[in-house]
């Protein structure tokens, strides 16, 4: 568990990284993916720099000499259909960081997610974690809130 909440803190270093040393680049996906909807950010990103966040993520994580645990979870998390070493990690992750995600939108829980498959947990229980969060990013917001 302690590793997973590490990978899970960690899993955006990359994004942070790049929005503070390539600030122009990152202005330029954005306005690229605000023109095109049928692009991801993760899409755009990789096109513009030729590397994702989880990529500049992991590639840090490895420069620091942090647990191949770590280094890996943090690489890969976007990957749906990772399959190597530490894979229920990535898996993880991933699923955490898209859970998140979703909820902070506002979206609806992404329940199709493969994942959720591969990683063998049940629609009930993934729908009570997804209701779960949602109050945890309410407590969250309302923190954030306070704080600025």
């Amino acid at each position: 568990p302690a590793t997973a909440r590490a990978a899970g803190l960690l899993h955006n270093l990359g994004l942070l990284w790049i929005v503070d040393q390539l600030p122009q680049q990152v202005e330029e996906v954005i306005k690229r993916v605000e023109r095109n909807q049928n692009i991801t950010f993760q899409q755009a990103l990789s096109e513009t720099l030729g590397f994702d966040q989880a990529q500049a993520g992991g590639h840090l994580a490895s420069c620091w000499k942090l647990p191949d645990l770590l280094v890996t979870a943090m690489a890969h998390y976007l990957q749906y259909d990772y399959q190597d070493c530490h894979e229920d990690i990535v898996l993880t992750t991933g699923l955490a960081a898209e859970l998140v995600s979703a909820s902070l939108n506002e979206a609806s829980c992404p329940d199709s997610d493969p994942r959720i498959a591969r990683l063998e947990i049940s629609g009930e229980d993934i729908s009570t974690l997804y209701s779960q969060l949602g109050g945890l990013v309410t407590d969250t917001r309302a923190i954030a809130k306070i704080l600025i």
